[in-house]
């Protein structure tokens, strides 16, 4: 049974679950502080989503004559109108949110949704104007209503975006509005002002000391909002910093941990390589002595029982050659699969390199597995291969331990003009969202689980991210996984430090 990663294009494979894989590896300072700016920017988008909703919904009960005329509008018109404006910024928030949620021009986004609070801000005076009864008569009412507190409500949200500039331009234009509307009041010569606070809100008079103190009470507001959301966003910046550093610092220990295990198999490899040559030698001479005396007996006329003894002797030799070819076979790919005295950037066949780490694979692991191996005539490529069969046998061990011992593995290679492939796909149990999430994490777990070879695959992934390739996967539960390796024909590494193979 083929995994469907198999049937499917390039392009498809870059699935649903990439996204979780890069948000599982994501250690950047950078990727690290747009994902905190984004989330920020969701949470204000959030609250003012909340805000028109509340506005829609009001105006509509204001329609449905469940709620009295004053408490939301004055007129149906006015609430038609608010109703109206409200879902069109509610559309243009919700297509924000989506673009923030993206991490897509989140720089834009913040600042086309103060654009929009601006908008809705100076919608609401022209809108009280155009539908009032008796508001005709005096405009004084736009300085005694509740666009004051409005503003001070858009000013909060916009500085949960953590971003300093978002909650100033928003105090700024609610100042600029409220000064244009003190203008336009003050240039009706039906206007009145006044000294009295409560004349203010009883009557048609206008007390300029309370419009200026609530000019200035938006000023202070938005002052103190920019200096706590740029403490905010400080701090932010240290927490990520601290992040991505504790990131770093446990991606070298893994690193460590790696190169020590690979260095260490490097020499054990190397000591039963140079173990059994010595064996090996004087097992190949003596079997060719052997052979050699067989012939020269066979040569000279004998009895029928010389005769079984010489054929007896000819099949034992046969068999014993054929096993020292297998232990010599075995000993040339654990050379290889270690590279051993090679140096550690050369060019390699990767085809080589994966059927030398197929064959130090345990067969007790291999099971009633299927293996299907297709090359693709791969070219040679300026590599580490001592890091890159560590990936290999990685993934392979990973893909065995899941298919317990029944399945089909499937191990293909292919070339293009820029590029190599190498894909290792098995029809086992396949992963969830979860799994996958953390796929990538430090772990430690049963190593019956897919998840018990987090720390190789961490390591496999940079690994081959240092060869300036990629590793994505594909997995679904009941659907098998399908891990896909991109190499460069033009690696990362310095092809003046390559020898040849």
């Amino acid at each position: 049974m083929r995994p469907p990663a198999m049937n499917q294009t390039a392009g498809a494979r870059r699935c649903y679950w990439k996204k979780c894989i890069l948000t599982a590896s994501m250690e950047r300072p950078q990727d690290l502080l747009i994902a905190h700016e984004a989330r920020s920017l969701e949470r204000s988008i959030l609250a003012r989503i909340a805000v028109l909703s509340l506005m829609g919904v009001f105006s509509v009960l204001h329609l449905l004559r469940v709620l009295d005329t004053g408490v939301v509008a004055e007129t149906d018109t006015e609430a038609a109108t608010t109703t109206v404006v409200a879902i069109v910024s509610l559309a243009a928030a919700l297509r924000g949110l989506a673009l923030a949620r993206r991490r897509r021009e989140l720089p834009l986004v913040g600042t086309g949704v103060v654009l929009l609070d601006i908008l809705v801000l100076s919608a609401l005076p022209v809108l009280w104007l155009a539908t009032g009864t008796d508001r005709d008569v005096v405009p004084a009412f736009l300085l005694k209503n509740e666009l004051f507190a409005i503003a001070v409500v858009l000013v909060v949200i916009n500085a949960l975006s953590l971003q300093p500039r978002y909650p100033a331009f928003m105090a700024a234009g609610a100042v600029v509005l409220h000064l244009t509307l003190l203008i336009y009041v003050l240039r009706d010569p039906r206007v009145v002002t006044t000294d009295s606070f409560h004349a203010h809100f009883t009557t048609g008079a206008v007390n300029l000391g309370l419009v200026t103190v609530r000019i200035c009470a938006l000023v202070l507001i938005g002052v103190v909002l920019s200096l706590v959301t740029r403490n905010a966003r400080r701090l932010v910046h240290d927490a990520v910093g601290l992040q991505a550093a504790n990131a770093q610092m446990r991606e070298r220990q893994a690193q460590l941990v790696m190169e020590g295990r690979m260095n260490a198999m490097a020499s054990l490899v190397a000591g039963v390589a140079h173990e059994l040559n010595s064996p090996l030698g004087a097992v190949s001479s003596s079997l060719q002595t052997a052979e050699r005396a067989a012939e020269k007996l066979g040569s000279d006329d004998g009895d029928a029982r010389r005769d079984r003894v010489l054929a007896a002797l000819s099949d034992s030799t046969s068999a014993g050659r054929a096993a020292v070819e297998r232990l010599s076979g075995l000993v040339d790919s654990l050379k290889g699969f270690a590279s051993l005295d090679q140096a550690d950037v050369q060019r390699a066949n990767l085809d080589d390199a994966l059927d030398a780490t197929l064959a130090v694979i345990d067969e007790g692991l291999k099971g009633g597995v299927a293996i299907e191996v297709e090359h693709g005539g791969l070219p040679e490529l300026v590599c580490r291969p001592r890091e890159l069969n560590q990936v290999f046998r990685t993934l392979i061990v990973n893909a065995l331990e899941a298919l317990a011992g029944e399945g089909t593995l499937r191990i293909a290679t292919s070339a293009t003009e820029h590029d190599v492939r190498i894909e290792i796909a098995d029809d086992g149990p396949g992963m969830s969202s979860a799994q996958l999430a953390t796929l990538f994490e430090l772990s430690i777990g049963d190593k019956r689980e897919r998840m018990g070879m987090g720390l190789g695959l961490l390591t496999g992934k940079r690994i081959v991210e240092r060869h300036g390739g990629t590793l994505d996967i594909e997995s679904r539960p009941g659907q098998g996984t399908a891990f896909t390796i991109t190499l460069p024909r033009q690696t990362a590494l310095e092809p003046d430090s390559a020898v040849s193979a």
